[in-house]
């Protein structure tokens, strides 16, 4: 404005800003708001190094969220790890969520989302593996749902006859690092070959 007041001559600023009346109050801070916007976004792009830097901060962040998932998960019953599935999985889109009536042992949770229906058979256990009879099992049950997906979610891992049946009949293990990273990242973890 002052460059501008020496070009015209302080007379004709004056004579301006008094026929503008009211409107410079408006003018003025919306002239200077898109100044800074414009000197926002031609400002220069971050380099390499800020974003090697950002995405760093982010893995930590996503690292750290998995351990507290992990830890978190050792203290849960195993009835309180179907009741989170269960919620996680109405967090993912999934409608529905509900454990099984017909299972026996509680621990099969059935969700539906569009024309797709998942089942994920929960297994809460500090060490015990997932053996090759709970796939068998999980199979079975995937018979009255014609055309599911088959998950088996554990807070351990899986023995390694257990990984070869899963592989064999179409079912999704996920182990206890898995699961962790699911409940803490959202539908983002979930394995792409548990996807509908």
């Amino acid at each position: 404005m002052l460059a501008l007041a020496g070009f015209l001559g302080r007379h004709a600023v004056a004579e301006a800003w008094r026929w503008l009346g009211w409107w410079h109050w408006v003018v003025l801070p919306l002239l200077v708001a898109l100044a800074g916007v414009c000197a926002v976004l031609l400002g220069p792009p971050p380099s390499p190094a800020q974003l090697d830097a950002e995405r760093q901060r982010q893995l930590a962040q996503a690292r750290a969220a998995v351990r507290e998932e992990a830890e978190a998960l050792r203290e849960v019953s195993p009835q309180q790890f179907v009741l989170l599935v269960s919620r996680s999985l109405r967090r993912d889109g999934w409608a529905d969520a509900h454990v099984d009536p017909r299972d026996p042992s509680g621990m099969l949770v059935v969700a539906r989302r569009g024309g797709a229906s998942l089942l994920v058979r929960c297994h809460h256990h500090p060490v015990k593996r997932v053996v090759a009879l709970e796939v068998a099992e999980l199979v079975g049950a995937r018979a009255s749902y014609p055309g599911a997906i088959a998950v088996i979610a554990t807070t351990s891992d899986f023995a390694a006859t257990a990984l070869v049946s899963a592989r064999d009949f179409g079912v999704v293990p996920m182990d206890g690092e898995d699961v962790s990273r699911w409940l803490a990242l959202g539908a983002a973890a979930w394995p792409a070959t548990a996807t509908a």
